[in-house]
Parts: structure tokens; sequence; C-alpha cells
């Protein structure tokens, strides 16, 4: 068998995309991108997208998709370059009047490879959390990260940034899903 593995008469694809680097154990650099993951959360989570929109390379590519359609081409959303995610930083911002919940992005099960150019393909778990207007938190979105970051100073910046959603039924608000 190629890429496909065959389960129960059920053919299924890879989740992500493949990687040919070397996965890496440096303790210090997956340090380092673990402090950049958290910093990606918290600019999320305290509604700081400028800063967020800070952390990509100019021409960077961001998409969502599910679990069903990761290697189909079919996206939820698909953006290439800064002025894409600029919309996109103004909606979640609440330029359109979008009332915004309280939320928290748990990142983590780090995975770093590092590619032949020196770029570091990274996967990585996400649960997204978010707190109604009731007061209860419910996991909104749970699915993985699929990055390609590249050197800039002490950290890094995102080359492509691609979601891949667990859930068969989308969120009902997929504002927050970044």
């Amino acid at each position: 068998m190629s890429e496909q593995q065959v389960f129960e008469h059920e053919v299924v694809q890879p989740r992500t995309a493949p990687t040919s680097g070397t996965r890496t154990y440096d303790p210090a650099l997956i340090e380092r991108v673990r402090a950049f993951y958290a910093d990606w959360a918290a600019c999320l989570d305290e509604d700081r997208y400028r800063d967020w929109l800070g952390l990509f390379h100019q021409n960077a590519e961001y998409s969502v998709t599910d679990r069903d359609n990761a290697d189909t081409g079919l996206y939820l959303t698909k953006e290439r370059g800064i002025v894409a995610l600029q919309v996109r930083a103004a909606y979640l911002s609440g330029y359109w009047r979008m009332q915004r919940k309280p939320r928290v992005h748990l990142i983590g099960n780090l995975r770093v490879f590092v590619e032949s150019d020196g770029t570091l393909n990274v996967k990585a778990s996400v649960v997204l959390v978010r707190t109604g207007l009731d007061g209860h938190s419910r996991v909104h979105a749970a699915g993985t990260y699929d990055d390609l970051l590249a050197a800039k100073g002490e950290g890094f910046e995102i080359l492509r940034h691609a979601v891949v959603l667990d859930a068969d039924v989308q969120p009902y608000d997929m504002t927050d899903i970044v």
C-alpha cells in the first residue's frame, strides 16, 4: 500500500501533508517552537490580531478544512498573502461588529521536522474552548495544525498554516478557528 491504508473496507487518506524533513528532538529548538505557539494562542485569545498578523510571512498561506476533505483540495477557507489575512483579522477584531466570546486555544503534542531548506514543518494538536454567554465553557473545535515555519530573528514566521478539523459537523461559528 502506498500512502493509503485499508481499514475495515474503508480507504483512509493521510490527514496532513507528508514531510520530507527529519524529526528533531533538540530541546532548545522545540522550546522555541512551543514559545512561538504560546504567543500565537495569546494573540488570538487576547484579541491582538495586529500582533497575530505579524507572525505571518507576506506570502503566507492559511487554510481550514476538515479531516474528510484534507486530501481532496476542498477547504472551508483558503487564503494567501498578508492582504487576505488582514481582511480576516479585521473580521476577527470586530470590524463588522461581531461579538467576541472568551476563548482559549490549547496547542500541544508538537512534532517538529527540519526540512532540507531549514524550514520547520510542525504538526500540533489544537483544541479551542469557548465560553458562551451563559458562562459555560465548551469545546468549540479540535483538530491539528500542519504548519511550515521559517526562522525570523530569534523567533519564526509562518509560511503555511493549515488547520484540519476533526469534527464531521462543523462548529456553528467558524470565526474563531485559526
